[in-house]
């Protein structure tokens, strides 16, 4: 009988993206994965494949490199209900916070101790009305790039989705420091689209 194995393929949206660091990625086509037919992996015109290579010369797949932005990054449901390459660590959030007792001026929380140095990006995971009504348990992450630093006295809090804003909350401190940040399109990462292929 003939068996059909699922792969997941890598849809580069932009050609033509500079490559990234050699010493960790690579631009040539890497399999075989794990020795199945279909299953080698291969870098992409804007994905760059990144290993862990031993001292004896074996190397194992450990992620991708996203060369246009310049940010390791893994497959994960983004807000608009499709699987695409976001960055790493991005600690994404349910509760999302405010400079103001009103919530209107949205600030995003990053931990001193977890992040001594400020990640690029910010997640916020997000109730998608893409999918939200086929897999009412299923969010997504909305994407932010970080921006100036804001030094608070106080913060405000609220559930995504939610209308209620709680506080006030201890402001900045040795702990918890609190950015600006600019809600980042889905679209602009790489998408992941599923395919059969015969052996």
């Amino acid at each position: 009988m003939q068996v059909h194995h699922k792969v997941l393929v890598l849809a580069a949206l932009l050609a033509g993206c500079s490559s990234s660091d050699p010493t960790s990625t690579t631009d040539a086509p890497t399999g075989p994965g794990d020795g199945r037919p279909g299953m080698d992996f291969t870098s992409g015109s804007r994905l760059k494949a990144r290993y862990l290579v031993a001292e004896d010369g074996s190397r194992t797949l450990l992620g991708w490199h996203d060369s246009m932005l310049d940010v390791n990054c893994s497959f994960q449901l983004a807000e608009d209900g499709a699987r695409r390459c976001l960055p790493e660590d991005l600690r994404p959030s349910s509760i999302r916070a405010f400079s103001d007792a009103s919530c209107t001026n949205e600030v995003f929380y990053v931990s001193s101790t977890c992040d001594p140095t400020p990640p690029a990006y910010v997640g916020m995971y997000i109730h998608s009305t893409v999918f939200f009504e086929a897999c009412a348990n299923t969010i997504g992450i909305a994407v932010y790039k970080l921006g100036p630093e804001s030094v608070l006295s106080s913060s405000y809090g609220q559930v995504v989705g939610g209308t209620e804003c709680d506080g006030p909350h201890a402001g900045t401190s040795t702990e918890s420091r609190f950015f600006t940040g600019t809600h980042v399109p889905p679209e602009t990462f790489v998408k992941m689209t599923e395919e059969v292929v015969d052996p």
